[in-house]
């Protein structure tokens, strides 16, 4: 997986008026912490936050920060404070990971093509859109995918229809319902 680098800086001011004082500034407040690390208080440049959210991963882009020019911690970003009506970034937390420590994150599911029961006049739901998985970070999918052109009948794709890459655990039932589709004046299956 692709890491980006991300500039951050040092700060010892903690607190609401010094957190507004570097957004005066022109950059954002921002945390650091994970499993058994020391909390750090950075702050970083927006357009660089923005950009790596801008990713096809988003928040889970694995992301090297450099601390004042140093090598710092790869992390993931696992909150992101937004101002309600201006839009902008107000604080980013960052979670310090490990490549041998496993991280529980949030991926999309992506449903490919267009069923042969589509087709014919049938309609497909999806009901979840995002699917939460357990993986070390190195193996952080961008999405995990399900082609549905080959389906011909009334049909329901649960999780465990769905294939996972390498090392990737998903964290719901089985049995959980992903996909219904239905045929023409129809219903889908209730297996």
């Amino acid at each position: 997986m692709e890491t980006m680098k991300l500039e951050a800086t040092a700060r010892t001011d903690i607190g609401s008026a010094k957190s507004r004082r570097l957004r005066v500034a022109g950059t954002v407040p921002a945390v650091v912490y994970g499993y058994r690390a020391e909390t750090k208080h950075i702050s970083v440049v927006p357009k660089a936050v923005i950009a790596v959210l801008g990713t096809r991963r988003g928040t889970n882009q694995l992301v090297e920060l450099q601390i004042d020019g140093k090598p710092g911690p790869r992390c993931i970003i696992r909150e992101v404070q937004v101002h309600p009506v201006r839009r902008t970034l107000l604080h980013v937390d960052f979670c310090e990971v490990s490549e041998s420590r496993p991280v529980t994150i949030n991926v999309p599911i992506e449903i490919i093509g267009r069923s042969i029961a589509e087709k014919a006049g049938g309609k497909r739901q999806q009901i979840i859109r995002n699917l939460n998985i357990r993986c070390l970070p190195q193996h952080i999918p961008d999405a995990i995918t399900y082609d549905v052109n080959s389906i011909a009948t009334a049909t329901t794709v649960h999780i465990s229809d769905l294939i996972m890459p390498e090392g990737v655990t998903a964290l719901y039932r089985q049995n959980y319902p992903v996909v219904t589709i239905s045929m023409a004046g129809g219903t889908a299956d209730a297996a």
